[in-house]
């Protein structure tokens, strides 16, 4: 009986190392495939006037008065390119919609990791109706400043399981910089590859890091090419020469306003509410305090790091996409470790007792939907503002009175 179980399990490790093989050629292959596609992108349209001349002849859409980024660049290639092999404008319009997907699934893997199910569905919630606000009030390109440092994140979490601070640093820099040159895609392929990678050294009991060394190196090959278009691109892309102190101080003071009043920004103007509603400034506030005290030593760094580095953005950059994605994210992290102190501390203001601890719950549930439907509702205010929205049903619909 022992012989036969011991044979079955045999089997099935046999069978689950063929699948977990066998899932990696694939992967390894799709993303040949998907890195052989974009080459044409990438060094035949490294000029910003031919490539806006040719976006603008596929979809019809002006990109001269549109600023570049570093951010949206990596976003308008990826849409033109999927025109360019699949023909279709529509599913090139439906990237967005892939994109923040993959964000919101990512951020929603890191939660779950930290803090759990529960805190994990409202973080979520959160980002993603702040996303569907933020989609409605800038049309397309809101998305891929999300899915920049979301992903980020997520390969943070998972280089948990590496031992070297190094090398880990070394993963999440090359990670951000494929996250804005694939997209969701890319960083799909990138993490199957990576943590088949790392299983496939434990399989054949190879040492750990010579596995996250072949992971730094495949993702340096497929980041390269992104590399030197930002390199070529330079002068377009980085406007560090308009940068002087009066611009950083009034970024500042730009940042203040739309963080927290909303005042005199096209994003907030039709309520007049800030990014983060005074409710979510003081959860984050809590935040910090629960996690300094409760996160380990290296995560609350890189968590404070980041939240740091996305101020810094914001002072370069000023109220921007690339301030956005970099603040929001981190900031909902905070947030969700101030809802978790609340619930953990409730005792202090009520009762020990179930109502209190009833009271406390609903308390936290009130403030959250209170958020959700803050978010839902500058979604619907801002649909109607958007110029393709406005051309859209101005073709389609006339109104007589």
């Amino acid at each position: 009986m022992n012989n036969k179980k011991e044979k079955l399990i045999i089997l099935e490790n046999d069978v689950g190392s063929g699948v977990k093989s066998f899932s990696f050629l694939a992967v390894l292959s799709a993303l040949l495939v998907w890195f052989t596609s974009m080459m044409p992108v990438l060094f035949t349209k490294l000029e910003a006037s031919q490539f806006q001349q040719s976006y603008q002849n596929t979809f019809g859409f002006d990109l001269m008065h549109v600023p570049m980024s570093v951010i949206d660049l990596p976003y308008w290639l990826l849409q033109l390119n999927t025109v360019e092999l699949l023909g279709s404008g529509s599913v090139a319009r439906f990237i967005p919609v892939l994109l923040s997907m993959g964000g919101i699934f990512s951020f929603f893997i890191l939660l779950k990791l930290w803090f759990g199910t529960k805190d994990a569905l409202i973080g979520t919630t959160l980002l993603a109706t702040n996303i569907g606000f933020l989609l409605a009030a800038t049309s397309i390109q809101a998305s891929l400043g999300y899915l920049v440092i979301v992903l980020c994140l997520g390969l943070i979490g998972v280089t948990q399981l590496s031992r070297g601070r190094s090398q880990a640093i070394v993963l999440v820099v090359l990670s951000m910089l494929l996250a804005l040159y694939a997209g969701v895609y890319g960083w799909i392929f990138i993490c199957i590859l990576a943590l088949a990678l790392l299983r496939v050294t434990k399989l054949t009991k190879i040492q750990l890091n010579t596995g996250h060394r072949v992971s730094v190196i495949v993702m340096f090959l497929l980041a390269l090419p992104f590399m030197i278009f930002l390199v070529r691109s330079y002068p377009q892309l980085w406007p560090w020469s308009e940068i002087t102190t009066d611009s950083l101080l009034s970024n500042v003071e730009q940042i203040g306003r739309f963080v927290a009043i909303g005042a005199n920004n096209p994003l907030t103007m039709p309520t007049q509410w800030g990014l983060l509603s005074f409710a979510e400034i003081t959860l984050l506030l809590l935040g910090v305090l629960l996690l300094r005290r409760k996160f380990k030593a290296n995560r609350y760094k890189i968590m404070s790091a980041l939240l740091i580095g996305s101020v810094v953005v914001g002072v370069i950059h000023g109220v921007s996409i690339e301030f956005i994605g970099a603040f929001l994210p981190i900031a909902i992290i905070f947030i969700i470790g101030g809802v978790r102190y609340i619930r953990d501390s409730w005792h202090l203001i009520l009762p020990r007792n179930k109502t209190g601890k009833t009271t406390a719950i609903a308390m936290v549930w009130i403030v959250i939907a209170v958020l959700l439907l803050l978010n839902v509702s500058r979604s619907f205010l801002f649909w109607g503002r958007i110029s393709e929205t406005q051309s859209q049903y101005s073709q389609d619909i006339t109104l007589e009175f």
